[in-house]
């Protein structure tokens, strides 16, 4: 069994989408359970899958879904770019203390593998050199949500140095594709698609000079599958 924390969200459904194409079991945790529109073509499918609704600090919620299952992967951190002072303080305040309780609850299920998908380009803040950037690339972000993410990173493998816990850290950098909800301020090419239709006019910050990465989520749910069935 594949756990999926934050699993209705984004990623989460295009995820559960695949794995399930893959015949590989999993189960989902999340606020809000699936909001899938009923009408949706994927909603008979995912909504086959088991969503558990809870909220990431009910310890005694989070180790019963993490109980059964094999590996768990991790895509909320309750934070974006562009979150306001009030949420920061708010998301700050609790989440770290609940995510040291994942991965506690995690280690004690003896969980083969805690997949953490973290930001693709906000934890190394800006790269005025243009050049490509690796894995190995010192970190320097320039706003809470990529601090946040480098944090939530350096307690994966604290977890792993003390307890043995195995973990892959997955940086994704603006993901775009199908599932995306319209009411989520998110992502530069759903909003100028959003616009678009919509007829409405878009702004571009800069000076039009910038480049930015983007990813499938085809692409991205393809490269998750494969890393949760990788041995340990």
């Amino acid at each position: 069994m594949i756990g999926i924390i934050g699993g209705t969200g984004f990623i989460g459904l295009n995820l559960s989408w695949r794995l399930q194409k893959e015949g590989l079991p999993c189960r989902t945790f999340s606020r809000n359970g699936l909001l899938l529109n009923p009408e949706s073509i994927y909603y008979s499918q995912l909504s086959k899958i088991e969503h558990i609704k809870g909220h990431l600090s009910d310890e005694m919620a989070v180790r019963e879904f993490v109980r059964p299952c094999r590996s768990v992967v991790v895509l909320v951190s309750h934070l974006l770019p562009s979150s306001s002072p009030e949420e920061i303080r708010t998301v700050i305040s609790w989440f770290g203390a609940a995510f040291v309780q994942l991965l506690e609850a995690c280690r004690s299920s003896n969980v083969e593998q805690i997949v953490f998908v973290s930001s693709g380009g906000t934890i190394y803040g800006e790269n005025f050199e243009g050049a490509p950037v690796n894995e190995q690339h010192p970190l320097n972000p320039h706003c809470v949500y990529g601090s946040f993410c480098a944090f939530l990173e350096q307690l994966t493998r604290t977890f792993h140095n003390q307890h043995r816990l195995p973990y892959t850290i997955l940086r994704l950098g603006n993901p775009y594709g199908l599932l995306k909800r319209a009411n989520k301020n998110q992502g530069i090419i759903d909003h100028y698609i959003r616009s678009a239709r919509a007829k409405r006019p878009f702004t571009i910050f800069g000076d039009g000079n910038e480049t930015r990465d983007y990813i499938y989520m085809d692409d991205i749910s393809a490269v998750i599958t494969v890393v949760v069935q990788a041995p340990p």
